[in-house]
């Protein structure tokens, strides 16, 4: 009986750690397919994180610029329509400058004007047509995508660590920890003001295109009017007196430097050569006297 009884609690015991090994694998098993459930759930989240910065990419950041160089009848005509095609397309003029003033020499006008990037080409079409001669026409395009992405990461970044100095500040007790974390997030602020400044400046630039425009008038063989000969005696008479007064100048200088001389090197020379002489003759005259 006692060995049927020693017998039973055997079979019972190792039942009982049967049952705790197939519990134990039930559960790695349920463990795992909550792993498999977590990782597929992620993957969606990565995936949709990949496909978003792809998007940001492909949306390339390209600074167009434009230099012409154009032969025109009329100046102020050239101006004129350069204003007009900036304001067209949704730009403006930026800076015009002109080079001269009389009819003469009023030969060249530079415009640098800005427009919407996606009208650039149409913009530089109609500056072309107002061309009279010879032309001539640069165009640069510049991709500054990897410089945007990197500040805009940058700045998340940034920010992101101002609203921990944020956090910190509003547990700081001690006077030197505020202090502290006040210096800290001031500097950070700067870097984010950096940031931000560059960023808008590239958003600008790409969004508008600049052009320069160099309007030239061709030079005439011959140009002779009586305003021009009227210039040409005012200019000869300039000149006159400019050479005149120069002359002047040069001599009054010059006895200004030669009277101190004179008075300081050659009158005392002149006065102590005569005495020299002098005394070599009165020394002369007794040797003479006395060989006769």
């Amino acid at each position: 009986m006692s060995k049927w009884t020693s017998w039973v609690n055997c079979a019972a015991l190792s039942c009982f750690c049967a049952l705790l090994v197939l519990g134990s694998v039930g559960c790695m098993g349920k463990s795992d397919d909550a792993g498999a459930v977590t990782q597929a759930a992620s993957a969606p989240a990565d995936d949709s994180a990949k496909s978003g910065e792809i998007a940001g990419v492909a949306e390339r950041k390209v600074i167009r610029k434009a230099e012409l160089e154009l032969q025109v009848k009329s100046l102020s005509d050239a101006q004129r329509t350069a204003t007009d095609v900036a304001k067209k397309h949704g730009g403006y003029v930026v800076s015009s400058e002109r080079r001269g003033t009389d009819a003469a020499r009023d030969q060249r006008l530079r415009v640098v004007l800005r427009v919407k990037a996606d009208e650039l080409d149409t913009a530089l079409n109609e500056l072309r047509a107002i061309k009279q001669g010879e032309a001539s026409e640069h165009i640069s395009s510049e991709d500054v995508t990897d410089e945007w992405i990197d500040l805009e990461a940058r700045l998340k970044t940034q920010k992101a660590l101002e609203n921990q100095y944020l956090e910190i500040l509003k547990g700081a007790n001690k006077v030197e920890d505020l202090l502290a974390v006040q210096k800290q997030l001031s500097d950070v602020r700067t870097e984010i003001e950096k940031l931000e400044s560059r960023k808008r400046f590239l958003d600008k630039s790409v969004s508008l295109s600049t052009i320069t425009v160099d309007f030239e008038r061709p030079a005439p063989l011959v140009s002779a009017s009586f305003a021009a000969i009227g210039d040409g005696f005012k200019q000869a008479g300039a000149d006159v007196l400019n050479v005149g007064g120069a002359t002047l100048v040069l001599i009054m200088r010059f006895v200004g430097v030669m009277i101190p001389l004179i008075c300081l090197v050659f009158l005392p020379g002149f006065y102590l050569g005569r005495w020299f002489l002098r005394r070599v003759g009165a020394l002369k005259l007794p040797v003479d006297a006395e060989a006769k």
